[in-house]
């Protein structure tokens, strides 16, 4: 662990932009491991890749380290999965007075593979919420459109292909026609006919709730999430301190 440590020294001290990437509950953990001998942090920009996280509170995080450590700037992001095939949402905010050309080049980085949007960081958890847990959604609608295909008769692989190219067809329609969703779902639903038929079961069977109910349950869990990560790492600081004693 010393030898990584070191050799985290030599690449901290020779970047201006570090990205750290680690599940949030291992964050203290690896803030305390990784920084405890760096020296040089002026002008430095740390990009946070994890979930629930304030800017705040890795602050703090970085704080309980080295007291120098805090005036790092710090650009915390929310991207999403789909950045492996070039159609990701990235969403990310920066503490006060972080440099606009540290900015502009970590907004650079995350745009390569999809949208990359600058918000408020009181919509992280939100949009982590709605975009970064929204895959899961997806490939779960996808799942139970082909399981409805599979039903009526429809081999499993075509099932699937349909499926997923549909809701793609889907989000294009509304990105490229700029229409609201409910626009377009009236433009195939015609009077009486087999659409609105299968919309009206989808209304009988709460999937509009359902969907609405899992962004909201996935904010609620992000906040949890950084509520307990905060008391491990002040728990976890305080057991090393000790230790060092």
């Amino acid at each position: 662990m010393e030898g990584q440590r070191m050799q985290f020294d030599l690449i901290f001290n020779g970047t201006e932009i570090i990205f750290l990437a680690v599940k949030p509950q291992y964050a203290q953990e690896a803030i305390q491991t990784l920084f405890q001998g760096v020296q040089q942090w002026t002008g430095k920009c740390l990009v946070s890749i994890m979930v629930g996280i304030t800017i705040e509170q890795l602050k703090q995080m970085l704080k309980r380290v080295n007291s120098a450590l805090s005036y790092l700037h710090i650009i915390r992001t929310m991207p999403n999965t789909p950045l492996l095939v070039g159609e990701g949402c990235t969403v990310f905010c920066s503490s006060p007075g972080t440099p606009p050309d540290a900015i502009e080049t970590v907004k650079a980085i995350l745009s390569v593979n999809g949208l990359c949007e600058e918000v408020d960081e009181k919509l992280m958890n939100p949009i982590g919420a709605l975009s970064g847990s929204g895959p899961a959604y997806v490939y779960q609608m996808i799942e139970a459109l082909s399981d409805g295909g599979v039903k009526l008769g429809i081999p499993r692989p075509l099932a699937i292909k349909l499926a997923a190219k549909t809701l793609i067809g889907g989000a294009k329609m509304v990105l490229e026609t700029g229409k609201h969703p409910g626009q377009l779902k009236d433009e195939v639903c015609s009077p009486g006919g087999s659409t609105i038929a299968g919309i009206s079961a989808m209304e009988r069977q709460g999937v509009r709730f359902g969907l609405i109910s899992a962004v909201e349950a996935a904010n609620s869990r992000s906040a949890e999430i950084a509520k307990e990560n905060s008391q491990q790492g002040a728990s976890l600081t305080g057991d090393i301190r000790q230790g060092d004693q």
